[in-house]
């Protein structure tokens, strides 16, 4: 990832600046985003989640390698620094899961999650035709026929 320039701070703070509350428990919210919700910042020509330029300026320009900056709040455009800490994938995952935002395989006890693994191949059929058994093997697990097969084929490492 390209260093933050001092002008790449003032251009990021002049953005921020009006949206800094009094008080630091309130969001800030970064009026330009991605289609997912996210704050976005561009500079020299790079496009960053706001949210990761907010935590980079605040803790010293720089984010461990492999770690995600995630919010307290659950705010995705979200820019304020006292709502954001460090965290590896797990963490973030996790952190998803608590706040009810992860996908229905995150849901699944290691016992049913061993179990599709065993059995998806069996709920297809020799020819593949035997779609209904998935279609009621979703409904059994609250889930969908992706999902299912995501897990069933080693898709989705989980």
């Amino acid at each position: 990832m390209i260093r933050l320039s001092e002008a790449s701070v003032e251009l990021y703070r002049s953005i921020v600046e009006p949206l800094i509350k009094k008080d630091l428990n309130e969001c800030w919210l970064f009026p330009n985003t991605y289609r997912g919700g996210y704050g976005c910042f561009t500079y020299h020509r790079t496009q960053e989640r706001a949210h990761r330029v907010a935590y980079k300026i605040a803790h010293g320009g720089r984010i461990p390698k492999d770690m995600c900056v995630l919010h307290r709040c659950d705010v995705r455009n979200c820019v304020n620094p006292h709502h954001l800490f460090l965290g590896d994938r797990t963490t973030n995952n996790k952190d998803r899961a608590a706040k009810g935002r992860s996908a229905k395989y995150w849901k699944f006890t290691a016992e049913q999650i061993e179990e599709i693994k065993r059995d998806y191949a069996s709920w297809l059929g020799i020819n593949k035709t035997n779609r209904g058994c998935i279609k009621e093997k979703a409904k059994e697990y609250g889930c969908n026929r992706r999902t299912l097969w995501m897990i069933g084929t080693g898709q989705r490492r989980i």
